[in-house]
């Protein structure tokens, strides 16, 4: 099984709810079987570089890179 060997602790997921291109269901099964960190979002359709920019989610993932 491929997902044995994924890292999960390695991976930080940002999903936004209203995602018309990779369902909420998926990911969250996907994160919990690896065990990824898994931050959801209300709005944001499929996130795109703009949201990356956002100040907030470079907190996030600076956090997350030094834990």
């Amino acid at each position: 099984d491929q997902l044995k060997r994924i890292d999960g602790s390695k991976i930080l997921i940002f999903q936004a709810a209203d995602d018309d291109a990779i369902s909420v269901p998926s990911v969250v099964r996907f994160a919990q079987q690896v065990g990824a960190r898994l931050k959801m979002y209300k709005r944001g359709g499929h996130l795109g570089s703009s949201f990356l920019m956002k100040l907030a989610v470079w907190r996030q993932t600076i956090k997350f890179f030094k834990s």
